[in-house]
């Protein structure tokens, strides 16, 4: 293989495929970018075997080929080359050498026929829905999404495809999300994105995405772009059972106010106490040490007399989501999950008992 490539083009590239290179085991051939020149462009793959990244871009394509380049050093080198001159990538299959007027590198080449294969779109079912509202969904229910929990499934966000109907959910086990979006395919299943897959796409997805499934593999692609991810494999908890119905107290709240009272709050602590009366809401801190924080604010509601403990944290993540100025709170007995919601939004929290 021998291309000739615009540096800050490839470059590009590169930094995006370099996050799904295997970090830890540099003598695993995933630890490798494999790059492939045909047809006039220069082809970029890179996979971790659960997550995977391809693109192009446009090369003088001297001799076709295919071949295999550690992705880190290959990045490193890509970030100390100057100016915009075009570099040029030649392999014999054993080494490949990278050079740019007088400066060259030389690195060592795995067989590339040993890359993992990528998924084919032949067989998988298409998403039907807006892109916008799709990573709208991603970014509601990824704060509420666990990070190290021993059920591996619950590191994930489900997406509960109906026909007419896509549910995004995620939950730590203490809090719990749900955005309904318009959407949906021609059969309807469950699919569970692992977090990591969740916070790529925020950074790769354009509005010109495309996105396909099949029972392995989760598939974003546009013209020039394609990422996949392998589904979590497990049985995501029936959220539809642990969303309260019926509610002694269902009222709207003012987003700002609550949200400014509680971020000042929790400098202090997380954990608070909030108390709702006829002419106010008050608001005070749980701690064991001497610190204490207490604020008043001055929101009427319908209720005589109700005392809540909860972690504000899950209440601030869904109010800094929301893009309504007010939310509707749902209360049943101090002890039990209480609901917020806020147009598509809904989340249920644990309180804590104290």
């Amino acid at each position: 293989m021998e291309i000739v490539v615009d540096k800050t083009l490839l470059e590009n590239k590169i930094s995006s495929a370099v996050n799904f290179i295997d970090k830890r085991d540099q003598s695993s051939i995933t630890s490798h970018i494999l790059l492939e020149g045909r047809d006039g462009k220069v082809s970029v793959k890179a996979t971790d075997r659960e997550n995977g990244f391809w693109s192009e871009v446009e090369a003088v394509v001297i001799e076709p080929g295919v071949a295999t380049l550690p992705g880190k050093k290959f990045a490193d080198i890509l970030r100390a080359m100057g100016g915009k001159e075009p570099i040029t990538i030649k392999s014999d299959g054993q080494q490949v050498v990278i050079s740019q007027g007088e400066s060259q590198f030389t690195l060592y080449s795995f067989d590339p026929t040993h890359f993992p294969l990528f998924p084919e779109l032949e067989k998988v079912e298409k998403l039907e829905i807006e892109p916008e509202e799709f990573i709208k969904g991603i970014l509601k229910v990824l704060p509420s999404v666990d990070t190290n929990n021993p059920k591996f499934e619950l590191n994930g966000a489900l997406l509960d495809i109906q026909k007419e109907e896509v549910r995004f959910v995620g939950t730590d086990t203490r809090r719990l999300a749900l955005y309904r979006s318009p959407g949906g395919a021609s059969t309807p299943t469950k699919l569970i994105l692992h977090r990591k897959a969740l916070t790529e796409i925020k950074k790769i997805f354009t509005d010109q995405m495309k996105i396909y499934y099949d029972d392995t593999y989760f598939i974003l692609k546009n013209g020039a772009t394609l990422f996949f991810t392998k589904l979590i494999n497990g049985r995501f908890p029936d959220y539809e059972r642990v969303i309260p119905t019926q509610f002694q107290q269902k009222f709207t709240l003012p987003k700002s106010e609550i949200l400014r009272a509680l971020k000042q709050l929790a400098v202090v602590s997380n954990e608070v106490v909030i108390t709702f009366l006829p002419d106010k809401i008050e608001m005070e801190t749980l701690s064991e040490e001497n610190l204490r924080a207490r604020t008043t604010l001055p929101i009427s509601t319908p209720v005589e007399k109700f005392q809540l403990a909860f972690n504000s944290r899950y209440l601030v993540d869904f109010l800094n989501v929301i893009e309504e100025e007010e939310f509707e709170i749902g209360l049943q007995e101090p002890e039990l999950p209480f609901v917020v919601e806020a147009g598509r939004l809904l989340a249920v929290i644990m309180p804590l008992i104290v």
